[in-house]
């Protein structure tokens, strides 16, 4: 994980940071594993990897793994209490072929496909409203003691909990699938240098159903489809020297989306074509001006292209389909550059120890609000967000005996344009909204330890704390709310997490033991920081116990995850004027055995 903005070698800039994932590349000898469990609600997985030789110079990989769990929660609006939110079908498959076509010239392609076939998460329902429609307060709302509005049939739940909804929908379906494949081509030139290619073509095609007033009486539910088409092309050449490591390169995006959304109980939906288009180039180099010092510039730029040919709003929405007679139809277009870089340097003070710094920046394309805009004036585009990262920290080691290692990194974050999204709401719907609050400013810091004070035991500490702030003119609102001096998303302000680990040798084989658990203050799932849009501190554990043999082909082991069957909020959304409180359970304790073989 690379914290701050990575735009200059990592592809489209991320304002926020990078977490790169490697694909292991095929071996050379013939290897693999076959991973199985079962746990709570008769969840099953199973996971086969199979790696190794086909011919002299071309080795494979292939990858498969099954998931099905029965549902986790009693629908309670069904007859005889159905349950809700099950996986049908959680299927991957990837496979990785690596060949030598010349001892300096090696191609690898992946082919890859998911299915994910499922129940939308039940929504649990707090009603706002006292009997004579007036707004309750927030203890009563969360204590079951109030009723959804008229929308919502004036329902009330006296026992809101994650293990009990309501939903008319038999099945709030969600159908993904995925499918796609790249190439990689990497040739060694001799003298230092190297030519990469890497092209990537990816599909996804979502449909998903979600009961969003979660009342016991008949309400609006909500349809979404997406699909997705994109391609990237990048290339680079780098070159490597004793004192010096750079690279540059170029990099094409294309992508091509269709987007409705449906609410068929009010009969109404939209509709919306996507069409974008990135290019870029960019260049980083990293010099030793001593053995101990480096430092590293880099500088990318970004031309961003996006089209909103047909953007509509209508009676009788369906999925994929556009409308014969809109209520509107418009069209939005955003186009934008920018030249972003990067600074940083590092000092090896000691060969166990560094301390180390960067100044970055960071763009996001301007974006346009498009799902369900019930008017011209509700498709609004947003600028492009625009960030300047500042990081300091220090890492090292003392290795033995107590095999102490740490890293310290305090940062700021300075956010200009700052996109955010939210909800708002008439008594009979639910809008979205897209827009940018003028500024932000967040900055913090990290600290992890880890350490292996005697044979057998591994012990990690993590420490977090941020601090941040929007700053918006007083006419900046959703709804009445002002956005001026209110606390970024999903930001809490301290955080701890921690490991415990004991492995013992039984000779030819051993047991081991382990815990781990993260503690979080609370935060807000909305701009607005409505008190009924935010999840108090809490604490989650989990726990593990197995046997494996010393060579690690066979293990077994049993776990426990939320050990304490902590009850807290994943998201939540207040929607004002209809008078409830929808919110997403996290998920409850569960238990399971998994068994693992590799050869």
């Amino acid at each position: 994980m690379l914290r701050g903005p990575q735009g200059t070698l990592w592809g489209r800039n991320a304002t926020g940071g990078v977490i790169s994932w490697i694909t292991r590349r095929p071996t050379s000898d013939f290897e693999g594993r076959l991973t199985a469990s079962y746990g709570t609600w008769d969840d099953v997985k199973v996971q086969d990897i199979l790696s190794g030789p086909l011919t002299k110079g071309l080795r494979a990989r292939v990858a498969a793994s099954f998931n099905r769990r029965g549902g986790t929660t009693d629908n309670l609006f069904a007859a005889g209490r159905d349950e809700y939110g099950d996986i049908q079908e959680n299927t991957v498959l990837r496979a990785t072929v690596e060949a030598d076509v010349s001892p300096s010239f090696l191609v690898t392609a992946n082919v890859h496909y998911g299915r994910y076939l499922a129940q939308s998460p039940p929504r649990g329902f707090f009603g706002a409203l006292d009997a004579t429609g007036a707004r309750c307060p927030v203890d009563r709302i969360f204590a079951g003691e109030c009723q959804g509005g008229p929308g919502a049939g004036n329902f009330r739940n006296p026992d809101p909990n994650p293990h009990e909804a309501y939903s008319e929908l038999g099945s709030a379906e969600i159908d993904n699938k995925n499918w796609g494949g790249w190439l990689r081509g990497e040739w060694d030139m001799g003298d230092g240098w190297s030519l990469l290619s890497l092209t990537s073509h990816d599909e996804v095609r979502r449909i998903q159903n979600i009961d969003v007033d979660g009342s016991g009486t008949p309400g609006q539910h909500v349809q979404f489809f997406i699909e997705h088409k994109q391609t990237t092309q990048e290339l680079r050449a780098a070159y490597s020297s004793d004192k010096f490591d750079g690279t540059i390169g170029a990099y094409y995006y294309k992508d091509d989306r269709i987007f409705t959304v449906t609410i068929p109980t009010l009969r109404i939906g939209s509709y919306a074509e996507r069409d974008g288009e990135s290019y870029a180039v960019f260049g980083q180099g990293t010099y030793a001006i001593t053995p101990a010092i480096n430092l590293t510039a880099g500088l990318r730029y970004t031309k961003d292209d996006i089209q909103y040919p047909n953007i509509a709003f209508g009676q009788n929405g369906r999925p994929r389909e556009d409308f014969a007679t809109p209520v509107f139809r418009t069209s939005r277009s955003t186009r934008g550059s920018k030249l972003t870089w990067r600074a940083a340097a590092d000092w090896h003070f000691d060969p166990d120890h560094m301390v180390f710094g960067s100044i970055s920046t960071g763009y996001k394309s301007a974006a346009v609000n498009s799902a369900l805009p019930t008017s011209n004036a509700a498709v609004t585009t947003t600028e492009p967000e625009n960030l300047t990262a500042y990081e300091l920290g220090l890492k090292g080691s003392f290795g033995a005996p107590s095999g102490l290692r740490y890293s310290i990194t305090a940062f700021h974050n300075d956010y200009k344009n700052i996109q955010v999204g939210a909800t708002s709401s008439s008594a009979t719907v639910i809008v979205t909204q897209l827009l940018n609050i003028d500024s932000a400013k967040i900055s913090g810091f990290e600290a992890e330890l880890s350490a292996t004070p005697i044979r057998g035991l591994s012990l990690d500490l993590g420490l977090g704390y941020l601090d941040g702030e929007y700053s918006a003119p007083a006419t900046l609102r959703i709804g009445n709310v002002p956005l001026d001096g209110k606390r970024p998303v999903l930001m809490p302000q301290f955080t701890i997490s921690g490991a415990v680990r004991y492995e013992h040798d039984l000779g030819g084989s051993a047991i081991y033991v382990g815990a781990d658990g993260r503690w979080q203050d609370q935060v807000f799932f909305g701009p607005d920081n409505l008190p009924t849009e935010s999840q108090d501190a809490y604490a989650l554990f989990n726990a593990r116990i197995g046997w494996k043999l010393a060579d690690d082909s066979l293990s077994v082991e049993a776990y426990v995850k939320n050990l304490t069957d902590k009850e807290y909020f994943a998201h939540i959304v207040d929607n004002g004027a209809l008078g409830t409180v929808n919110v997403t359970w996290g998920q409850p304790r569960t238990f399971g055995v998994q068994l693992t073989k590799r050869f």
